[in-house]
């Protein structure tokens, strides 16, 4: 269970709105609200999409575990952009955070990076873009992952963005707070960590990458 403090400690970092506890099954535990008002509704209902991401996210990364053999649980936590908010969920606990005001800020917006830009980010092992209904266009890769095990992540990547963003619209409404268009979705689960924007998507090893790196690296 996390501890009081754990939420005073996450809501004093730049830019956080409001952050919370939740169970797996997206009850709220226990939630703190930074400057601007955050109901206790509001605070279920974030409760509730943290939950539902997560298992989204639990379950496609344990099937894609035994498929590749890549291990890619338990999980450790995700990050989504979009808008003018970032959410962070760091396994039992959400935060909310205004983007520009917190350590997310991209000032000035990145430079589009090409495929041998991003798999020379550290630890990154695939880059790869990819279109709207799933099918990469390119890619490049250091580790030995077949093609079809490629195109089975990438449909599983453009699958959780989809998710994820419609999600990200249901919110935008009940919060009056703006979480789309799009921006990035960061999941770390066992030993590796994958991120995506709209068209790229990169697999990079958890101990050497840099979330910050590819966080700035991608665009929006």
């Amino acid at each position: 269970m996390a501890a009081p403090n754990e939420l005073e400690n996450a809501l004093a970092k730049a830019g956080t709105v409001a952050v919370g506890r939740f169970l797996s099954d997206g009850k709220l535990v226990d939630y703190r609200a930074g400057g601007a008002p955050v109901s206790q509704d509001l605070a279920e209902i974030a409760s509730q999409f943290a939950a539902t991401v997560s298992m989204l996210l639990r379950t496609f990364s344990a099937s894609y575990s035994v498929l590749s053999g890549i291990p890619l649980v338990p999980v450790q936590g995700w990050i989504y952009s979009g808008g003018e908010m970032t959410s962070v969920v760091d396994r039992e606990i959400w935060s909310i955070l205004r983007t520009d005001a917190s350590s997310f800020r991209r000032t000035p917006p990145p430079r589009e990076k090409t495929l041998n830009e991003l798999i020379s980010l550290h630890g990154v092992r695939l880059a790869a873009y990819y279109s709207r209904d799933g099918a990469i266009v390119a890619h490049e890769q250091s580790m030995p992952l077949s093609q079809e095990l490629r195109a089975t992540a990438t449909e599983i990547v453009s699958s959780v963005v989809a998710t994820a963003t419609g999600l990200a619209k249901a919110f935008s409404r009940l919060s009056e707070q703006p979480w789309t268009p799009f921006g990035t979705l960061i999941y770390s689960g066992g030993d590796w960590t994958i991120a995506a924007s709209g068209t790229r998507w990169l697999l990079a090893d958890a101990g050497e990458c840099s979330i910050e790196e590819i966080y700035r690296a991608l665009p929006w």
